[in-house]
């Protein structure tokens, strides 16, 4: 399972990468407020690298 969330964690981190870098990417501000897309994705980020490495203490993959 942790393998799991691990490729998940990956995953995700490519694809906001990808999305952070595309051209369009202002576009999906239209949505809502600005900071609350920052604090979901980074949020789902954190949730996800959390579970993918449970040894790693939460503030280290936060910080990271």
């Amino acid at each position: 399972m942790k393998r799991i969330f691990l490729a998940g964690a990956i995953a995700l981190t490519l694809i906001l990468l990808l999305a952070s870098l595309s051209l369009r990417a202002s576009e999906a501000a239209a949505v809502g407020p600005h900071w609350l897309l920052h604090l979901v994705s980074f949020g789902a980020l954190a949730f996800a690298w959390a579970l993918g490495m449970p040894r790693v203490p939460t503030l280290i993959v936060a910080l990271a």
